[in-house]
C-alpha cells in the first residue's frame, strides 16, 4: 500500500510502519504539525491494512474528516491528515492507494 500527496506516491509500505514527523518532513513543511510518532500503519490478523492512532500525538490524526480514535481498516481513496476535526483543520492530506 502507499500514501500519495498531491497526486504523487510519497510513502510505500509493505510492513508495520510508524508514521511521524521524520517520515513526513521530506513531503511537506506541514510535517511540523505531526508528532514524532503520529499514527501506525499495520496489517490486521486477517491481513487487511489498518491505521491506528498513537497516544500522545500533539494533533489529531484525521481519517476522511473524522478523528481517528481506534484501529480503522484502510480502503483505496481514503484521506489521512493531521489537524483538528472539530475546527475543520487538516494539514498534509495523504491519499491511501492499495497497489
Amino acid at each position: 500500500m502507499e500514501l500519495a500527496f498531491e497526486g504523487k506516491a510519497v510513502l510505500k509500505m509493505g510492513i508495520d510502519t510508524v508514521v511521524g514527523r521524520a517520515l513526513l518532513k521530506p513531503i511537506s513543511a506541514d510535517a511540523q504539525f505531526a508528532s514524532d510518532t503520529q499514527f501506525r500503519i499495520h496489517r490486521s490478523a486477517s491481513k487487511e491494512w489498518m491505521v491506528s492512532p498513537i497516544d500522545g500525538a500533539q494533533n489529531e490524526t484525521i481519517v476522511d474528516g473524522a478523528k481517528l480514535t481506534a484501529p480503522t481498516r484502510l480502503r483505496h481513496g481514503m484521506r489521512l491528515a493531521i489537524g483538528n476535526s472539530a475546527k475543520g483543520i487538516e494539514k498534509l492530506p495523504l491519499i491511501v492507494r492499495m497497489v
